[in-house]
């Protein structure tokens, strides 16, 4: 995971490039902003409202840093430092209390855990547990996606590297992801950044098999024939972030290209996830 810093940097790049490019294509980015956090807020909040253990010892909290992290995954315009420290707090208030919730225990792990002050060993067994209770739990296949994807970043980072253990949760963190694809439970930008975070880290591994692999045909079938090709090049150019924010652009410009059912809610708005 990239540091605070560099992710709010890395953002940062992405939203000055935008409005250098015009006030037509970040009225897009509020747009979508506003209807990534309704699809947040409806797979985390209300997810742990439907099946999550509750009790007054930590309801409030977790509520509050699902919430908080909604906004934050929401886009760019809404991240900062303050945000990823109040998450962080409420996170640590609830799973404190006794929260025993998956999701809460991802966000804990990414934004408590992966933080100065916490080792590579901690890191690693937290984000493992996570990927492992996830799996059985009824959160989407794409908050699915990232438990896999996380912890197999983590263990990626171990000397010498679990080839066995890296690329299990690669092929599991693929596998959700073709399933978040068949089930059109996601918005397209939400697939795009999975997509991209799945292709980079594969590179990174010296796997690139397995960024997209089972994906492939289904992400070329919502991104265009060419999508895969055009995200594996990227990846494998190694472009710094700032360098690389006219390609995240580029997937906000294919969606003011769409329908505005396609362009705006789930790609399917029936979907039950």
């Amino acid at each position: 995971m990239r540091p605070f810093g560099s992710l709010v940097q890395y953002y940062g790049d992405i939203c000055d490039a935008h409005i250098r490019w015009g006030s037509g294509r970040r009225r897009v980015l509020l747009a979508v902003r506003g209807r990534r956090l309704k699809w947040e807020l409806r797979t985390t909040v209300g997810q742990y409202e439907k099946s999550g253990r509750h009790d007054q010892k930590w309801d409030a909290p977790a509520k509050e840093a699902l919430t908080l992290y909604s906004r934050w995954r929401s886009g760019p315009l809404g991240q900062s430092d303050d945000l990823a420290r109040q998450i962080g707090r409420r996170c640590q208030e609830a799973v404190a209390g006794g929260c025993s919730d998956r999701w809460c225990f991802y966000v804990h792990a990414a934004l408590v855990i992966n933080r100065p002050g916490h080792s590579a060993a901690e890191n690693r067994r937290a984000h493992w547990k996570v990927a492992a209770e996830l799996k059985a739990s009824r959160y989407s296949s794409l908050r699915k996606f990232y438990g896999f994807l996380r912890a197999g970043e983590h263990l990626y980072l171990l000397k010498p590297v679990p080839k066995l253990d890296v690329t299990e949760m690669m092929n599991d963190a693929a596998a959700q992801l073709a399933i978040a694809l068949e089930g059109n439970e996601a918005l397209q930008v939400e697939l795009d950044q999975a997509a991209h975070a799945s292709c980079s880290l594969s590179i990174r591994c010296n796997q690139p098999e397995l960024g997209l692999g089972q994906t492939a045909a289904g992400l070329e079938k919502e991104m265009g024939a060419n999508y895969a090709a055009e995200l594996r090049a990227e990846n494998e150019s190694g472009l710094n972030g700032s360098a690389r924010a006219p390609f995240v652009l580029r997937g906000y410009d294919r969606l003011s290209q769409l329908s505005p059912i396609r362009a705006g809610g789930c790609v399917a708005e029936s979907s039950r996830h």
